[in-house]
């Protein structure tokens, strides 16, 4: 009402400031204006919870809004990222099958006037969050941040270029396929730019040639798969995987000394998503060799099986030939 609210009591204290502090940051966006002028529902909800994850300092002057949580210690209540993982399913698939996905194009455009669940306010904090921090695109997003108006909001959209869009829409499953609570500090984003071949040109066709670095998160081929097309992936070389004192040298079929998602440490793994990334595949087993035949239209992506938060510590590269099956 104005510039008062009220909120439920939360038992957590961290979680009580945490709400606090949404509700602050929604009088602050919309009061100014009136209710009736202000940007659209996702954002609104997802920059209020991306300004509301803090951090408390005994020095008050020197705490911190909009972070990343490092730990669940210091963060109780906040379960954004377990709230997205419940409903993704991240289980690696030997047949290639899809997975469960709420696209980009839902969280903008929420079916309902309101938020109704906690999953779509943890969707909407991780897409501010990704437009906001993502290293090739946030300059393509960077005036939506002065917004207060729904007139400047959109005109600041309208400057969004449609390739840029595209990429989003691509990212946006490998983003929260990547998101793990108590890691989220160590985000990787996904690369826009397209795996190169050996001689640095685009492998966009087949056969195709890839170089595959092993610190790199999720990077694309370029290859546009069609529904049942049949491809043959085949990969050699040898990298460092989360090295300390003494390194651990992995092949393509990665070492069992670890795994992550169910897979060996250091496995080449895949991916297909559509090009509206509405429709994704679990997580692909790949190794040194594998015949995919792809479930739907889409583009395949790949990267050296590990967390986030381990990929500083790796180094190598992989190289990778896919091939065409039966034509």
């Amino acid at each position: 009402l104005g510039y008062r609210f009220w909120m439920n009591n939360q038992t957590a204290e961290y979680y009580r400031r945490h709400l606090l502090l949404h509700e602050f940051v929604h009088c602050f966006l919309m009061c100014e204006y009136g209710m009736t002028d202000i940007p659209p529902l996702w954002y609104t909800e997802g920059i209020a919870e991306y300004f509301a994850t803090h951090k408390l300092h005994d020095d008050l002057a020197s705490s911190e809004f909009g972070v990343l949580p490092s730990s669940v210690t210091g963060f109780e209540g906040w379960h954004r990222i377990a709230e997205i993982q419940r409903h993704f399913n991240l289980n690696p698939s030997a047949p290639v099958e899809l997975t469960d996905l709420v696209p980009l194009q839902t969280v903008l455009h929420p079916p309902d006037a309101r938020f109704v669940d906690d999953l779509q306010y943890a969707h909407a904090w991780a897409l501010v969050w990704l437009i906001n921090h993502h290293p090739e695109l946030k300059a393509d997003f960077a005036d939506i941040a002065a917004s207060r108006t729904r007139q400047q909001f959109q005109a600041a959209l309208a400057n969004v270029s449609e390739s840029s869009w595209q990429q989003l829409n691509q990212i946006w499953p490998l983003y929260l396929d990547g998101l793990k609570e108590a890691e989220a500090a160590s985000v990787r984003f996904p690369a826009v730019k397209e795996l190169k071949s050996p001689d640095s040109q685009s492998g966009s066709s087949l056969p195709g040639e890839f170089v595959l670095t092993a610190g790199q998160q999720w990077a694309s081929t370029g290859l546009r798969l069609t529904t049942g097309q049949e491809i043959m992936i085949e990969c050699h070389g040898r990298c460092i995987v989360e090295e300390t004192t003494k390194p651990w040298f992995s092949e393509p079929d990665g070492i069992t000394i670890d795994y992550v998602h169910g897979r060996p440490l250091g496995q080449v793994v895949g991916a297909i998503i559509s090009e509206d990334g509405t429709r994704t595949t679990r997580r692909i087993p790949i190794g040194s060799t594998r015949h995919v035949h792809s479930p739907i239209d889409g583009i395949l992506w790949l990267q050296i099986n590990d967390e986030w938060s381990e990929r500083d510590r790796n180094h190598g590269t992989v190289s990778v030939r896919i091939t065409a099956v039966g034509e």
